[in-house]
């Protein structure tokens, strides 16, 4: 008797055990081998798409910058930090995204981290092109892709300090 299922092939004798080839030649064991394979893939798109989205809701902004300073990650938050879009930032420069940001203190900060691949945590006051200005604390760390900046929003305690000084 020949049973075919989704082009494989069983031979499955009268009596005895089941003996199985696929087109490939290929045996059982190796295609439970490639359903456990894909099943592990799966559980980490998975797992990585949990990941993304609950990176993009976080009260934190969370972006990776390449080692040719192009923004290749930008959640929500960081990107309303400055005052943007993920869209409009991803595949930019930061100095194509905020003219002049390379003659600042952060972006020597963040020279050092990219070259020493050293990690920083600082305060960092953000000028707008409006000449508004909003506080941020930064830790920058260093990763395989350039770096990765992890941002909370402090302008609130900053204002309420200036003003008890």
């Amino acid at each position: 008797m020949l049973v075919v299922l989704a082009q494989t092939s069983y031979a499955v004798p009268e009596m005895g055990s089941l003996s199985s080839t696929t087109e490939s030649g290929g045996s059982v064991g190796s295609l439970r081998q490639e359903v456990a394979d894909l099943e592990a893939n799966l559980a980490r798109s998975e797992a990585a798409l949990v990941l993304a989205q609950s990176v993009d809701v976080m009260f934190e902004g969370l972006q990776v910058v390449g080692r040719d300073w192009t923004y290749l990650y930008v959640n929500e938050t960081a990107a309303r930090h400055g005052r943007s879009s993920p869209a409009e930032l991803l595949g930019r420069t930061m100095m194509d995204a905020f003219p002049g940001i390379e003659s600042t203190a952060l972006f020597t900060t963040l020279r050092e981290c990219m070259a020493d691949k050293v990690s920083r945590k600082l305060e960092n006051e953000f000028k707008y092109a409006d000449d508004t200005q909003g506080w941020f604390e930064l830790q920058v760390e260093p990763v395989p892709q350039g770096l990765l900046i992890l941002s909370s929003e402090i302008t609130l305690r900053k204002n309420a300090e200036q003003a008890l000084l």
